[in-house]
């Protein structure tokens, strides 16, 4: 078995994660099969209405890469690259005496502001064009 899905078991104890893992890591599996499966399990934990990963964050990092998609891809060196820095990062963690997988850190979604009317304008403001 390659080293990035013996990495990517590490990351979970879900069976049907393993079992997701498990057959990508088959030589010669379908293709319209790795991606459907790549499409329906994921390996994030969950996410709460309204939050994202922080940038810092483990996982955050994980997705950046796009671990989860090279995994179910064909190129092997974009495998072992990412099996390299998920053993780093496994190690590093190991290191510093470090959870495993790490737990994630949220932040509030950033979301677009409202374009701006003026129809709730403050009385007495005068706009920067100076006109009334």
């Amino acid at each position: 078995m390659n080293t990035l899905y013996h990495e990517l078991r590490l990351l979970t104890d879900n069976p049907h994660v393993i079992a997701a893992i498990d057959t990508a890591a088959i030589p010669g599996a379908p293709a319209e099969l790795l991606r459907g499966l790549e499409k329906i399990v994921s390996i994030l934990p969950e996410t709460p209405a309204g939050q994202r990963f922080a940038k810092e964050c483990f996982w955050a990092k994980f997705q950046e890469k796009f671990v989860w998609h090279t995994a179910f891809g064909k190129c092997t060196v974009r495998k072992e690259h990412a099996a390299y820095w998920l053993r780093a990062m496994r190690e590093a963690a190991q290191r510093r005496n470090q959870q495993w997988p790490p737990k994630p850190v949220f932040m509030p979604a950033v979301t677009m502001p409202e374009a701006w009317e003026g129809k709730r304008e403050k009385p007495g403001r005068v706009p920067r064009e100076g006109k009334i």
